[in-house]
């Protein structure tokens, strides 16, 4: 995790800690994300992504992204948290 960004370095750390971690800072960033919008998404993503990727993540597509991540977190953060836990 050395060439991580904080964001990812810290969400896999939670990850590796264990479930209960893992689960506490997914829900805290869902608290973030649940109603994002395309603006707050492109802001934040801005500065764990490299310069090609800002490149493309244009307003429309954004907006495409913020919409599906509110709709991926609208009842929780159990398929984030399969994404990312090794179980």
């Amino acid at each position: 995790m050395a060439d991580m960004v904080e964001a990812n370095a810290t969400e896999f750390t939670a990850a590796l800690d264990g479930e209960i971690s893992l689960r506490g800072y997914l829900d805290e960033q869902r608290e973030h994300l649940k109603d994002v919008s395309a603006e707050g998404l492109m802001s934040s993503l801005g500065t764990v992504l490299p310069d090609v990727d800002r490149a493309v993540l244009t307003s429309e597509f954004a907006e495409d992204l913020a919409a599906s991540s509110r709709e991926g977190l609208r009842t929780g953060v159990d398929g984030w948290l399969d994404d990312d836990w090794p179980h």
